[in-house]
């Protein structure tokens, strides 16, 4: 916040680094599902964060002053939850890499694996093997590398004329790869992964890529 002739105005920061905290609790015995919810949320957090700033973003255990912070004195109490009695930090081995200092944003692989995960409460076994082997077999290998900002209109392009062209596949069969990107790009919007360019990657699958 900064204090200005008329009163109070939010500015927003360009840190160098960012250290997510544990969430805070005052009774330790959370259940499971709470315990899970509070994991991908924090993953979230952390991919988002990066999306946004583009800087180093972190879970707080990676870092001597963030941790300390939150084994203090005053705050030791709402976070002290997560030591297991030889000390270690379960929030952060079940964070596991995702919470490891970066600043790379999301890449497409990481955004169909993330995807699929949740897919595989909801979707019907065959249809999750059809998107999985349209994954592993096509998208993987030309656009998982990626990051999602360089997933634009000429790579999307690029990605279907070589199936179209070089592949052989089928008007159908391209449209179920567009399905697959348009509904991960939905799903990344939905959880807040996609900033400011990126937004448009969502539109620019569903306005027909494969056409």
């Amino acid at each position: 916040m900064i204090e200005g002739s008329r009163g109070y105005r939010a500015e927003r920061g360009y840190p160098s680094e960012l250290w997510l905290l544990p969430p805070a609790r005052l009774d330790e015995n959370a259940s499971e599902r709470a315990q899970r919810a509070e994991l991908e949320l924090a993953r979230d957090l952390l991919i988002t964060l990066r999306s946004l700033y583009r800087c180093t973003v972190g879970y707080a255990g990676h870092d001597r002053q963030a941790r300390r912070l939150i084994s203090s004195f005053q705050l030791g109490r709402f976070y002290g939850w997560r030591l297991s009695h030889d000390g270690l930090d379960q929030f952060e081995q079940k964070l596991g890499d995702w919470g490891l200092p970066s600043a790379r944003v999301l890449t497409v692989g990481e955004l169909l694996e993330l995807w699929l995960c949740e897919a595989e409460a909801s979707a019907e076994p065959e249809s999750l093997r059809r998107e999985r082997s349209i994954i592993d077999r096509y998208i993987n290998p030309l656009l998982g590398s990626l990051t999602l900002d360089q997933l634009t209109r000429p790579t999307l392009d690029s990605y279907f004329d070589e199936l179209a062209l070089r592949a052989g596949l089928k008007p159908r069969t391209l449209e179920r790869h567009e399905t697959v990107l348009r509904r991960a790009t939905g799903f990344a919007g939905r959880r807040g992964y996609l900033q400011g360019t990126e937004r448009r990657i969502a539109a620019r699958v569903s306005n027909g890529s494969a056409n």
